[in-house]
């Protein structure tokens, strides 16, 4: 687990953490933790993992975990703990210094053999006095910061101590050959680490605590009947229940026959053994029923369309070309230009557009050495900054939409660093509406905040190389839309904070922007001509959610209501068009939705896209002077010319049918997942909530616990349940597949009818609200991640993973695709995915960009041809395009066996594309 370090000692001084006291009139307030009561299972698990941790003795693991289901059942109330006002930051990010004084950086922070280490004394000679350089000299001006004042130093990290040793487990072996108090490996040695609880304080030990460690602690011993009475709520005196509290401050010597202060003794752990404790196993607490938590069960109000006032003018700012990386952009701010990262010296990023059935090698080039960004705000960071032979600040490129092989996903830890190159191949497979962003882990808020993103869009426009679209489409003007939000400083460059250092930084748990930018221009003006126009809208922001709409700029009467219709989400197309809700359509970060509109009415008028606050999603959000008002559309007077024929109109004469529906079936895959959704029968349940200052997903964290779903089928389909665990909205994203919403609250009346069928891989999680979704876990085997996307607590760990499996090992192999019970195709397939499950595998990682030939030369070249070939000559993607490399399956080309295959644009593959393509019966 994490590295931890001794901090009450002045001579010891570790820049792999971070200590902050609190000041209550400058910090902002921290989120409300996840209540014990009604917690899910999955929670509860991880609360029992915790303190089995904490205690040694089975007796006070059960009295713990019996006092944690009273709590869940609400029979008791919960044991807080006590508000101390120290907050503890571990991080990837502090490496850096710790290199420069013996921390080793392979295993910063984590370090296995702790408590006491060579590192450590090299760290406390530093910060007393032993290096001259300026690095040494920085640490040791903080460290002596806090020893000036000798009083708040000990505060501050004798209870950093605490709750860091309190907070993890760590089950690395005792690097010892006796287990010690706080040895770092308390959970399986099975020695007490705790204090005798049986007494309150430091001191000589009672007759209580003697018999405890004498062995003599059974069911005849009055102190185990009153444990007994304890674990079960019946009593709760000080002499057992407390202990909780008492835990990590005190420690007994059964040689001096003490009670220890923890503290003083945690330093020198040889001095001190600990002795064994008879196993007295209690009784479990007697449950009978966990209370339901209340849901949000009011009408929706779609049709309702709120009132707008408009006064003022929205002004035309200032445009600039975009050139290098990184750069500065003119933002509209009086006193100069802005600092952006970029891919290809734009922000966002260019919008790439590919038709489906054609593969794509996008090879990502980090130039963010160290000497590139030595002038700039931008900083080097882990691992490219500890990592010997590496440099820079790091980058991961997730294709957000698209259905990678594991190693061209964008895992958190698959870093490409400056001066490094990464070929990431994509399928392209069905219509989509993307986009790529960086996923860097504790890095992905700042680098996406600061221009990392731009949209990746998969067309089937013929004038794109595609077979055509339905209901006309392909004649309609299409318009991307990226929208974000963003905050500027006194020197006008983008302004974030999320450090807990002297002053606690105001972004720490989210960003709001009083800027709302479109393709990274603020408030933008654009002309369109009077006709039916398509839209492809992304939202791109750090935290903040939009609910938008088109109203009239003069007297704020709503247009998008009767003009517009929502065709479509992040996996494609809609089965059938859905009328614009009069209310808006609200989108939470990474959501996408494409809109068409008929402006033909409202020739020579001026409108605005606008974003309405809704109390009910937008829960403690800060609506600013100007975060209603996105961007201003005029209307031109009339159409000009078409090059030929008739202006285009919208005209969707029959249903579509999405590529997810091509692997569920409407007879029977569908209708069941909604029985179970109706009767609460979820194949797993994520509960994603904050635990003792942190963000996490059934009580885990990306490091705590990184699996969260060892056995997903491949093929196969679940029901997943997903659940806030208190009062804050999260717009959660799976990689790999779209779903469909079955419920919100459990009813299906809640799913509002522009999402509904609508094939999605981003659902907002509304404030005490829960969804489940249909799942389809295909096609592709191995490890993904899901995740929160306000990227603030993605970056603080409120992610975790799913493994997805060979068919036979998955929890719902009875749902798997036909295909899947053909071996010589399956056989096939696994010795494909076996290769490729890995989302770290070197072999597939990047490299130096000055070993690769670059693509730009001829394809001719044998290096840049092999490049570009590779995906079709290994066959990586061969469940979609069968045929390319040798020993493949042909029953991969059955149509019939695999729904997963795609038809190439051709004349006569875009025929059967356009029959595959026809709605199946409509569902009961």
């Amino acid at each position: 687990m994490f590295r931890w370090e001794n901090h009450y000692f002045k001579d010891l001084c570790s820049p792999t953490i971070n200590i902050h006291v609190s000041n209550p009139t400058v910090d902002p307030p921290e989120p409300i933790e996840t209540p014990t009561l009604a917690m899910t299972e999955g929670e509860m698990r991880a609360e029992m993992n915790r303190i089995s941790c904490s205690f040694t003795s089975e007796e006070f693991r059960n009295m713990s975990h019996n006092w944690l289901r009273m709590e869940q059942a609400g029979m008791v109330p919960e044991q807080k703990d006590e508000e101390d006002g120290v907050y503890v930051e571990w991080s990837n990010k502090y490496c850096t210094a710790g290199v420069l004084f013996g921390v080793n950086a392979s295993n910063c922070p984590h370090f296995a053999a702790w408590p006491y280490t060579g590192s450590d004394a090299y760290l406390g000679q530093a910060c007393q006095g032993v290096g001259r350089s300026a690095a040494h000299m920085q640490v040791r001006a903080a460290a002596r910061e806090f020893v000036a004042n000798q009083g708040a130093w000990d505060a501050a990290y004798r209870s950093a101590y605490i709750k860091m040793v309190s907070t993890f487990a760590t089950f690395a072996p005792s690097v010892m050959s006796q287990p010690y108090n706080i040895s770092g490996d308390e959970c399986t040695s099975r020695y007490h680490l705790e204090a005798a609880c049986a007494q309150e304080g430091a001191g000589p030990a009672t007759q209580d605590t003697k018999a405890l460690y004498d062995g003599q602690y059974n069911v005849s011993n009055p102190l185990a009947d009153s444990c007994t009475s304890c674990s079960q709520g019946r009593v709760t005196g000080a002499n057992c229940c407390t202990c909780v509290s008492l835990l990590r401050e005190y420690h007994y010597d059964a040689g001096s026959q003490q009670v220890m202060y923890a503290s003083f003794i945690a330093r020198y752990p040889d001095l001190w053994p600990s002795a064994f404790l008879p196993e007295q196993p209690l009784p479990a607490a007697n449950i009978t029923s966990i209370p339901e938590r209340p849901l949000d069960s009011a009408p929706l109000d779609d049709d309702v369309a709120p009132n707008v006032t408009v006064n003022g003018v929205l002004r035309d700012p200032p445009v600039t070309p975009y050139h290098s990386i990184p750069r500065t952009v003119d933002l509209g701010c009086p006193d100069g230009t802005t600092w952006i990262l970029s891919y290809n010296g734009s922000s966002p990023g260019p919008t790439i557009r590919v038709p489906v059935g054609r593969q794509t090698l996008v090879r990502f080039n980090n130039r963010m050495t160290a000497a590139t960004i030595a002038d700039t705000p931008f900083s080097p960071f882990t691992p490219c900054d500890t990592t010997p032979g590496r440099e820079g600040r790091p980058i991961a490129v997730h294709l957000h939409g698209e259905a990678s092989l594991a190693p061209y996903d964008g895992w958190a830890e698959d870093t490409t660093c400056g001066g490094e190159s990464k070929d990431y191949y994509y399928s392209n497979h069905r219509q989509a509406l993307s986009w790529y962003h960086d996923h860097q882990l504790e890095l992905t808020s700042e680098n996406a905040y600061f221009g990392l993103a731009g949209m990746y869009v998969t067309t089937d426009i013929a004038a794109d190389g595609g077979c055509g679209e339905p209901w006309n489409l392909d004649g309609l003007p299409d318009t991307d839309m990226m929208f974000k939000d963003a905050v500027l400083d006194s020197s006008c460059q983008l302004y974030y904070d999320h450090s807990v250092s002297v002053v606690q930084g105001p972004h720490r748990n989210n960003l709001y922007g009083d800027i709302n930018l479109v393709n990274g221009v603020p408030w933008p003006v654009m002309t369109l001509e009077p006709r039916w126009q398509r839209f492809r809208w992304l939202v791109a922001s750090v935290a903040r959610p939009y609910k938008l709409r088109i109203i009239d700029a003069v007297n704020g009467s709503d247009v998008s209501g009767s003009a517009c219709r929502v065709i479509g989400g992040e996996g494609g197309l809609r089965r059938t068009p859905e009328p614009f809700p009069a209310a808006g359509v609200f989108m939470g970060v990474a959501e996408r939705y494409q809109v068409v509109c008929d402006f033909t009415p409202y020739a020579g008028r001026t409108l605005l896209l606008w974003n309405t606050f809704d109390r009910r999603r937008m829960k403690d959000v800060p609506f600013f002077c100007h975060s209603h008002l996105v961007a201003k559309i005029h209307i031109a007077a009339a159409v000009s010319a078409p090059a030929a024929g008739p202006v285009a109109v919208f005209n969707p004469v029959r249903p579509f049918r999405p590529a997810l529906d091509a692997v569920l079936s409407n007879e029977t895959d569908i209708p069941r997942a909604l029985e179970m959704a109706q009767n609460r029968q979820c194949t797993r349940t994520f509960r994603f909530g904050r635990r003792r200052g942190h963000w996490v997903i059934n009580g885990e964290t990306w490091h705590s616990a990184r699996v969260a779903a060892r056995d997903v089928g491949h093929n196969t389909w679940e029901v997943w349940c997903l659940e806030t665990g208190g009062g804050w909205f999260h717009p959660i994203h799976i990689h790999l597949v779209d779903f469909y919403i079955l419920t919100r609250n459990r009813e299906e009346s809640q799913v509002h009818e522009y999402e509904r069928w609508t094939p999605k891989d981003v659902v907002q999680l509304d404030p005490g609200a829960e969804v489940s979704l249909l799942v389809r876990f295909g096609p592709h085997r191995g490890e993904y991640m899901f995740h929160c996307h306000n990227l603030i607590h993605e970056d603080y760990e409120m992610m975790r993973s799913f493994r997805v499996v060979r068919t036979e090992s998955g929890r719902t192999n009875s749902t798997a695709l036909p295909m899947q019970f053909e071996p010589t195709l399956v056989q096939n397939l696994n010795i494909l995915y076996d290769l490729y499950d890995d989302p770290v595998n070197p072999d597939y990682g990047p490299q130096r960009t000055t070993s690769l030939t670059p693509l730009r030369i001829s394809s001719n070249n044998p290096a840049v041809q092999d490049s570009l070939s590779y995906s079709i000559s290994r066959g990586i993607y061969r469940i979609f395009y069968p045929g390319g490399a040798p020993g493949e399956s042909p029953l991969l080309r059955n149509v019939t066996l695999n729904p997963w295959l795609v038809s190439l644009p051709d004349e006569n593959c875009c025929a059967l594309r356009q029959q595959q393509q026809q709605l199946p019966p409509p569902l009961p």
